[in-house]
């Protein structure tokens, strides 16, 4: 691959990794809503830890990413390449837990739990 192929590939995972930091941000928002509630605190907790465990987790699928040139470029620089998966990570974690959660949660309402 050449260079300007590489930089702009880096270029789109970051913008991603912004996309994902917005959408993290707005679950997070509504998962501490809904854990200071006095309804459902478990549920935000369960978004909250694991957007936690995602972040980990994407950051620790980063670094195994070096092999590639892409993925070498991208954590080449650590200040930007370790947060960026935590942001991927954390991101859509805590939106997969919210939508699990919830439907969790309406079967339970349903069958009367």
């Amino acid at each position: 691959m050449g260079p300007m192929l590489v930089a702009f590939m880096v270029v789109l995972f970051l913008a991603f990794a912004a996309a994902s930091l917005c959408v993290g941000v707005i679950f997070a928002v509504i998962a501490l809503r809904l854990t200071l509630e006095k309804s459902c605190p478990i549920l935000g907790l369960y978004i909250l830890g694991s957007g936690l465990l995602g972040a980990g987790a994407a950051v620790l699928f980063g670094l195994l990413q070096r092999w590639n040139v892409v993925g070498d470029a991208i954590m080449a620089q650590p200040l930007l390449g370790y947060p960026a998966w935590a942001a991927i990570g954390f991101g859509w974690s805590t939106t997969a837990a919210f939508f699990v959660g919830s439907l969790f949660r309406k079967v339970l309402r349903m069958n009367g739990g």
